[in-house]
């Protein structure tokens, strides 16, 4: 089966872009956790699954920080850009991503995903070539969020090796924007 998964879907926009330059796909997964933003991914394609939960490390809950910015809100309060308000957050749900991987996609499945997570690719993609599952992605688009925080040269550090384990992983990787 041909998936796409858009973790960090915003209002949607990227899919068709996504589906027309890399598909055509069966299944499309949309991780949406900010309301404002899942509310306007248009409802109408029958492939479209929207999950309104936050791409994580962990099942579970956490804060989720907004931004003035719907496609700006972040898991972490230390990011600069988009205006964030530590005290303007929502509890959303978290999904552990590998482990919803290793339950949603099998081995030969043709797997594309776009990651857009306002600084948790770090954390998400770490766990997931911890957990030997980032082989089950055939297509890693990641928008990197490096500039955004504070700890820069740490970040750069961090994405070169997630960017060279996922390459010995067998994972295809493309940066996203």
């Amino acid at each position: 089966m041909d998936i796409l998964i858009d973790c960090g879907a915003s209002n949607g926009s990227a899919i068709g872009e996504i589906d027309r330059q890399f598909g055509p796909f069966e299944r499309i997964f949309a991780f949406e956790p900010n309301p404002g933003n899942a509310s306007s991914i248009p409802r109408g394609d029958p492939r479209l699954v929207v999950i309104e939960e936050a791409v994580s490390t962990k099942n579970g809950s956490a804060r989720f920080y907004l931004s003035e910015q719907f496609d700006g809100s972040t898991l972490y309060p230390e990011k600069i850009s988009g205006n964030i308000d530590k005290n303007r957050y929502i509890d959303v749900q978290t999904v552990d991503f590998a482990d919803w991987l290793d339950k949603t996609v099998a081995p030969q499945d043709k797997v594309v995903c776009k990651m857009d997570i306002e600084g948790a690719e770090f954390d998400v993609l770490e766990h997931l070539l911890k957990r030997k599952k980032a082989r089950l992605i055939d297509l890693l688009l990641v928008e990197w969020h490096v500039s955004r925080f504070p700890d820069r040269w740490p970040r750069r550090w961090r994405r070169t090796l997630i960017k060279i384990r996922l390459l010995l992983s067998g994972t295809g990787y493309r940066n996203w924007r």
